[in-house]
Parts: C-alpha cells; structure tokens; sequence
C-alpha cells in the first residue's frame, strides 16, 4: 500500500527569513536648501521593515516523528495527506537540524540545492522516501514542505 505525507512548513534550510526591525537615517539639517534639502527630507523618515507574524497552530493534525522535526514544531494546516507546518528558526537553521539529526535516525539525504530564500533535499530510510523544500516567510519561523512515500 502506498501512502503520502505531505507536510509543508514555513521552510528550511538555506532561507533566511526576514528579521523584524526599524531603522533610521540622521536627520536633515535645518538650513539646507534646494535639491540637497529634498533628499536629506527623504532618508531623514525611519525606514521599517516588517514580517508576518506566523499562524497560530492548529490542533487535531499529527506530525511524523519520523524523521524528527525540531522542537517547537507545530501543524498549521492539513487537507489531503498535506500538512504544512512551522519550525522555529531560519531555511538554515532548518537544514543544519536535518544534517545533523537525519543521519542519525537512520535517513540518507541527497545532494540538495538551494536558492535564496530556499533550500530542498530528497532522503530514503528502507522502503521510505521522501522530499523536503523550506523557505523562509515569518519572523523567526520557517514553513517546510515535507513529503513522504513508503510502501
């Protein structure tokens, strides 16, 4: 019998995930004229920059245990086999937890790849297989997209 588990969490393992912060520029001196003084006005206003607060966790939805997920990891959604959860940390924070732990569980990863903001790896353990894409989109968190076939 074949069965798949997708589970798809604020990702893993090379995606930085964007910090909440604010920062601002000096402000424009008070006699400057002319041209100068639109553009001193101009990066004289803070610049924020915000991230999205990740969901809240949905109860009622199982997470593997195997392979292990990093602590604090919790479900957000669940429709057809797919589940997408939400790690804590970086896409590499992420990756760094799977080179690390994976092995050990028993599970050979593949070579991966990666892009900004994104990171991806196939595993086996027996007759389990799977794929996992992480990216990174909340502050402090990551989604995961995890995806496991055994037979």
């Amino acid at each position: 019998m074949l069965r798949t588990l997708l589970i798809p969490a604020v990702v893993s393992a090379v995606l930085v995930v964007a910090g909440c912060s604010s920062s601002s520029h000096p402000q424009a001196k008070a006699g400057a004229a002319g041209a100068d003084a639109d553009a001193d006005a101009q990066t004289s206003a803070p610049v924020t920059v915000a991230c999205k607060p990740a969901p809240a966790p949905v109860s009622g939805i199982s997470l593997p245990t195997d392979p292990p997920l990093p602590s604090g990891t919790y479900a957000v959604a669940s429709v057809n086999d797919t589940v997408t959860v939400v790690v804590n940390g970086t896409p590499t924070d992420f990756v760094r937890f799977v080179l690390l732990t994976w092995p050990k569980a028993g599970w050979e990863l593949g070579r991966g790849d990666s892009e900004a903001n994104e990171a991806e790896d196939g595993f086996s353990k027996g007759l389990m297989r799977g794929h996992f894409t992480a990216r990174g989109g909340w502050c402090g968190h990551s989604e995961v997209l995890l995806q496991l076939t055994s037979s």
